[in-house]
């Protein structure tokens, strides 16, 4: 009799999880909410009515004191007008012109803002500027800052702007900030590349960009996906068709805009003392939660996620699916005229040719040993495969209270190492 109410019970319990699931989904993709105000400091943020109002990325960096940030706008070749931003100078490192350029590139729903949100004390990018770099970030297209286009408006789901894959952002958007920042900086080369997917994608099609870089490091690198999987990336596996099918029916290109729907999970639920419990379990998938600053956990989720494509999020799965590091796959039909061939072309790590550092953790639950071993066999000029010295998860080399000195030091010391 226990065993039978047990068994019913966790049907009841996993029906209602599937449903939230499913609802959830909906929710997050007819999202479109991203009426939030960016200001440049804290007595403007306090000063305004507005429920939602948050720091832009100078604020965020100028708050703290000796401190100073510049903004660019980039336009490439097919119109989007991207933002470029700059951590020119530290309390320890002012401001000055000759120092080496570390440029990094923001991840899946990342930005800028997500480099610099957990502070001075924290933050690699303010380490490194304390260090005496000057740094740099990049916004790709259809994130928080990049939603221009010089025909295109990005407002209402248009498919005219939103039609873009990673393949777009790797080939086109990171090239462009790479030579930007060359010329305003006048140096012959990015000292240090801290980029993934899109830094692979990138050198691998367009080989010239070696000899743009230094060095690269890689923390949790994606590429590629061996089986078996861990939980949350077979549920996603599972659940891309139907998300994938209700968005096509609603006609939704843009997915998970920074919005206030976030910031209401962020200030309402994840900021109280009972709803830690609730954020500490769901975000248990993609961080070790013993790691987690749960005081700053309301003010991440001020800026995360920041939005991109839906054919990007479909180009991640596409690669899981189909065990290919690829470009976009766009059917059986449309392949051919696209790239003459009936499977999208896979891209080749063993173009890259300059000196590669790889950081990655036997608890990634996206970046397995064996994929982060599979990477370092194929680039040809690895110089460090630095394991994480605890049991940290994909997110934990940027929100873990620790990392300052469990896995930054290491990122320092290869940097200083390969100077």
């Amino acid at each position: 009799m226990v065993r039978n109410i047990a068994i019913v019970f966790c049907v009841i319990l996993c029906s209602t999880e599937i449903f939230a699931t499913f609802e959830l989904i909906r929710q997050f993709l007819e999202n479109t909410d991203t009426n939030i105000t960016r200001v440049r400091t804290q007595e403007e943020r306090k000063a305004r009515s507005e429920e939602f109002v948050v720091l832009d990325f100078i604020g965020l960096v100028e708050q703290y004191e000796g401190y100073t940030a510049e903004e660019y706008d980039v336009k490439t070749d097919d119109g989007y007008i991207l933002k470029l931003h700059q951590i020119t100078g530290s309390p320890s490192s002012p401001k000055a012109a000759g120092k080496p350029v570390v440029y990094f590139q923001h991840g899946l729903f990342g930005d800028s803002d997500f480099q610099v949100v957990l502070g001075s004390k924290q933050a690699l990018t303010f380490l490194l500027a304390d260090a005496g770099y000057d740094v740099w970030l990049g916004n790709c297209r259809g994130t928080t800052y990049s939603k221009r286009h010089v025909k295109y408006s990005a407002r209402g789901n248009n498919l005219k702007f939103w039609k873009f894959s990673m393949d777009e952002m790797a080939l086109i958007d990171l090239p462009k900030f790479i030579d930007v920042v060359l010329e305003k900086t006048g140096q012959k080369n990015i000292g240090y590349s801290m980029g993934t997917t899109l830094d692979f994608m990138l050198l691998s099609e367009k080989p010239e960009y070696n000899n743009k870089m230094n060095i690269a490091i890689h923390i949790a690198p994606v590429a590629y996906f061996t089986p078996p999987f861990k939980p949350l990336i077979n549920t996603l596996l599972a659940l891309a068709p139907a998300a994938e099918a209700l968005s096509a029916a609603k006609q939704i290109y843009q997915v998970l805009p920074q919005s206030k729907l976030i910031q209401i999970v962020g200030t309402d639920i994840c900021g109280s003392e009972l709803g830690k419990i609730f954020c500490g379990t769901f975000l248990s998938a993609v961080v070790n939660v013993q790691y987690l600053n749960f005081t700053a956990l309301p003010e991440i989720l001020a800026y995360v996620p920041a939005g991109t494509s839906r054919n990007t999020v479909m180009h991640y799965y596409q690669m899981i699916k189909n065990a290919r590091f690829a470009k976009f796959d766009f059917g059986l039909l449309a392949n051919p005229t696209k790239y003459g061939s009936i499977r999208p072309p896979t891209y080749d790590l063993s173009k890259i040719t300059f000196r590669q550092a790889i950081f990655y953790s036997n608890s990634d639950v996206y970046v397995s040993v064996t994929d982060a071993t599979k990477i370092k066999n194929e680039l040809k000029n690895v110089v460090a495969f630095e394991k994480a010295p605890r049991g940290y998860n994909h997110l934990d080399f940027m929100w873990a209270e620790d990392a300052t000195y469990t896995i930054y030091p290491q990122v320092l010391k290869v940097i200083a190492d390969n100077s």
